[in-house]
């Protein structure tokens, strides 16, 4: 039993369709907490042949406010003819400014259901607040990279993320889309220790040899690139809804934080259709759960949460948050992950949904 109250609001409409002021939502913010108590965010997109990497200053009512240079990214020798790409998630700021970002990669080719099509995730570093970064290489990887869609039924390992949080044992944790040898998709967690991993990070080596992927049973010793990590995330939940046409369950293009008012771990998690707060005391036993928003009607596809702060309990980069906080995330109203149907993926919908501890 908690010893807190957790009081959820109702979701909070921030922009309509045609209001956001850039193309669309194409994955999680990576936001930023200034001295001046604005918040910056980061998130990318494809638009016109080429790679968008917008950057606004706002507030949590407002996060797109006013539109700044767009940061650039260092692909340092990985592909970046699109549609591949690369997105920086999330990050965590250390103590002399280092950013260090959870990124998101995609080695496309083209949309041939015979042609392999690959996903990674991997850290960044960034020395001026975010304006710039270099991406140091993939950490982490999927069975099904290398495989042709046909032989995955149709689907993309889309491994998701980068939800994150420093664990407080000392390590990094982060959440991802897994896919076991039959191609069924669910989500599961890596680790690797903060200290060595910055460390690392600070001197522009890639850590991927600290990464391990949860095992099952509180174990993380399976091998990160190929391995195949343990399912975290119980289904059997009463009021969450899964779509069997769409082929998988839980989504982790999302975010999470460690909570210091509830002293729990929070990750974000979609199921299509909506948008779940899921409670941890480890990192990897996730036991009571918070649904944020269902769609209604039932359409569309619910995506692309991220965690923002709202008192000065929070981190500066929202990796840990305190008694009150906000999730932002879209409803894409025309779109749909099932199999053979047409929608409008650059029509969203942004809301919130506040979160306060008592």
């Amino acid at each position: 039993m908690f010893k807190n109250k957790i009081i959820v609001s109702k979701p909070e409409l921030l922009y309509d369709i045609g209001e956001l002021p850039f193309a669309y939502v194409d994955g999680s913010c990576c936001t930023h907490r200034r001295g001046d108590g604005k918040i910056e965010f980061f998130t990318t997109f494809h638009l016109n042949h080429k790679h968008q990497q917008v950057h606004f200053v706002g507030t949590a009512e407002k996060p797109f406010e006013t539109e700044l240079e767009q940061f650039k990214i260092d692909f340092n020798g990985y592909r970046e003819v699109l549609p591949s790409g690369i997105w920086v998630q999330s990050h965590y700021e250390c103590e002399d400014g280092m950013f260090i970002g959870f990124c998101h990669r995609e080695d496309l080719h083209k949309d041939d259901i015979d042609y392999p099509q690959n996903y990674h995730l991997g850290f960044s570093v960034s020395f001026d607040k975010g304006n710039s970064w270099k991406y140091l290489g993939d950490v982490l990887g999927s069975c099904c990279n290398y495989i042709s869609k046909r032989r995955t039924g149709g689907w993309w390992p889309n491994l998701g993320g980068v939800p994150f949080f420093p664990g407080k044992d000392g390590y990094f944790y982060f959440y991802f889309n897994e896919f076991n040898a039959d191609y069924k998709r669910y989500v599961s967690g890596a680790r690797l220790p903060m200290k060595e991993a910055i460390e690392m990070i600070r001197k522009g080596e890639n850590p991927a040899s600290l990464v391990k992927k949860y095992s099952g049973n509180g174990v993380w010793d399976t091998e990160p690139m190929h391995g195949t990590a343990a399912p975290m995330i119980s289904t059997d939940l009463e009021d969450v809804r899964f779509i069997p046409e769409v082929g998988y369950e839980y989504d982790s293009h999302s975010d999470a934080a460690y909570c210091s008012a509830l002293d729990k771990y929070i990750l974000i998690l979609q199921s299509a259709r909506q948008v779940i707060m899921f409670l941890s005391d480890d990192g990897c036993n996730w036991n009571d759960y918070r649904v944020l928003f269902t769609a209604e009607p039932d359409v569309g596809l619910a995506y692309y949460s991220t965690i923002v702060g709202m008192d000065d309990e929070a981190s500066d980069d929202f990796s840990t948050v305190g008694h009150k906080f906000c999730v932002h995330f879209t409803h894409k109203p025309e779109y749909s992950r099932i199999p053979g149907s047409i929608g409008n993926y650059a029509k969203d919908k942004y809301y919130r949904c506040c979160v306060t501890i008592e």
